[in-house]
C-alpha cells in the first residue's frame, strides 16, 4: 500500500508539473520518490560526430538542475559546424540557401535529409517565402500557424482582393466591420447565402431598412477603394493602415485582447518588407496566393524529398544528415519571455537542436533584426564555437 501511495504521489507530482512547463528536477529527484530505486544512464549519443557530442556537453555543462552523466560520442569522426554572421533575416535565410544548393551539387544528396530549425513558428516566413521563391521543396512540422495566418497579413490581403473585385463575397464579409461599420449580421448573411455573383456595397446598399450611417459607411468604402486599386502595393497597405483605419481596429483589438499593440504592428511592417518586390497589387496577390497554396500542401511526410522547417520542440527524437539554426540571438534563442525563470529550458532545446545532426551543423547569427541590433546568443560562446 505504502508503494501504491508513492507511485500516486508521483504521477499527481508529474502531472502538476507538466500543466506548469518542463520540469527537469523531477526526473533529477527520481530517488526521492522512489527511495530504492536506481539510475541507469543512458551514456552513448549514437547520431552525432564526436565535435557535436563535446559542444553539446560543453553547453549543458551550464545547467545546475540535471542528471549528472558521463555522454560519450560513438562515432569517432569530427563533422563540419560552422556559425555565421549574417547582416539580418533575409542575408541569413539566403546563406542556407546558397548551403543547400550547393550540398545539391552532391549527387547522393536528399532534401529530406536537411532540417531547418527555429525557437518559435512566426520566425519561419522568411524560410518559407525564400524556398518558395528558389522552388525548393519544403515541409512543415507544424503549418497550422504560421505569420501569412496572423489575421492583420489576411484583412489586409481581404482588402486588397476586395479593391481588384468587389464581388469578392469572401473578403468584403471578412473586413466590413474591421474597422467597425455596424453593418448588422442578418445583412451579411442575406449577402453570403445568395448564390449569385454580386457587387457586394451595392447588394447591401440595396436592402431595406438601412440606416443613415451605414449608407454613409458603405459609399465612403466605395470611393476608398477604388482609389486603393490604383496604388502601388506598399502605398495601399499604408492607405488601408491609415485611410481605411485599419490602425484603429490594429490598436482597439489590441486592448479588448490584452495583447502587445507594438508588437501587432511588427507583422504590419513585414508585410511592408516582403510587398515591396511587387510594384502592383496583382502581382503581390498572385504571389501570395501561390505562396499560401504552397503552405498548405507543405503537411509533414516523411516520405517527400523536401526540407523540413520546423520549431526545435518539432523535432525531438528526430535527426538529420544537416541541421541549420537560424536567430542564435538574445531574445531569440534563448527566447525573451524565458530569460529569467526558464533559461535552462531554453539551453536544453539548444541542446535537442544541435544534436539532431548526424553530419553537418550550421548555424546562423543575424546582426540585425528590424534594422535593431542584435546580441549573439550566450548558447554560442557556452558551446565554444567562433563566429565566421
Amino acid at each position: 500500500m505504502a508503494y501504491l501511495n508513492v507511485c500516486s504521489n508521483f504521477v499527481h507530482n508529474l502531472t502538476i508539473h507538466k500543466r506548469s512547463g518542463s520540469r527537469p528536477d523531477v526526473m533529477v529527484d527520481f530517488i526521492k520518490y522512489f527511495e530504492d530505486s536506481y539510475k541507469f544512464y543512458l551514456s552513448y549519443n549514437y547520431r552525432s560526430p564526436s565535435n557535436i557530442v563535446n559542444i553539446s556537453k560543453r553547453l549543458i555543462d551550464y545547467n545546475v538542475k540535471r542528471n549528472q552523466k558521463e555522454i560519450l560520442a560513438f562515432r569517432k569522426n569530427n563533422s563540419l559546424v560552422n556559425t555565421f554572421y549574417c547582416e539580418n533575416e533575409k542575408d541569413e535565410v539566403e546563406k542556407v540557401v546558397n548551403k543547400l544548393l550547393e550540398l545539391k551539387d552532391d549527387k547522393e544528396f536528399t532534401f529530406k535529409e536537411n532540417a531547418l530549425l527555429f525557437r518559435t513558428n512566426l520566425e519561419s516566413h522568411k524560410a518559407i517565402e525564400m524556398m518558395y521563391k528558389n522552388r525548393i521543396p519544403f515541409q512543415l512540422m507544424n503549418s497550422s500557424y504560421t505569420f501569412f495566418d496572423h489575421y492583420i497579413c489576411k484583412d489586409i490581403i481581404s482588402y486588397m482582393k476586395l479593391a481588384m473585385d468587389i464581388s469578392d463575397k469572401k473578403s468584403f464579409l471578412s473586413i466590413i466591420n474591421r474597422p467597425k461599420r455596424y453593418l448588422a449580421k442578418l445583412y451579411l448573411e442575406k449577402l453570403k447565402i445568395n448564390p449569385f455573383k454580386v457587387d457586394c456595397i451595392d447588394y447591401i446598399y440595396g436592402l431595406p431598412k438601412q440606416g443613415l450611417y451605414v449608407l454613409r459607411e458603405l459609399s465612403q468604402l466605395r470611393r476608398k477603394l477604388l482609389k486603393l486599386k490604383k496604388l502601388s502595393t506598399s502605398d495601399a497597405i499604408g492607405y488601408i493602415l491609415d485611410d481605411i483605419g485599419y490602425t484603429k481596429y490594429i490598436k482597439e483589438r489590441a486592448i479588448k485582447s490584452s495583447t502587445n499593440y507594438m508588437e501587432e504592428l511588427k507583422i504590419v511592417e513585414e508585410l511592408k518588407e516582403i510587398s515591396k518586390d511587387y510594384e502592383k497589387i496583382e502581382q503581390f496577390l498572385d504571389y501570395f496566393e501561390g505562396l499560401i497554396s504552397s503552405i498548405h500542401k507543405s503537411q509533414y511526410d516523411s516520405s517527400r524529398d523536401s526540407i523540413l522547417l520546423s520549431t526545435i520542440h518539432g523535432v525531438k527524437g528526430m535527426e538529420f544528415n544537416n541541421v541549420f539554426i537560424i536567430n542564435c540571438i538574445e531574445d531569440y534563442l534563448p527566447h525573451k519571455n524565458s530569460l529569467e525563470k526558464n533559461i535552462e529550458e531554453e539551453r536544453r532545446l539548444f541542446y535537442v537542436a544541435i544534436t539532431r545532426t548526424k553530419e553537418r551543423l550550421f548555424l546562423y547569427v543575424p546582426k540585425y533584426i528590424k534594422d535593431k541590433d542584435k546580441m549573439v546568443s550566450r548558447f554560442i560562446g557556452e558551446c565554444g564555437l567562433e563566429l565566421l
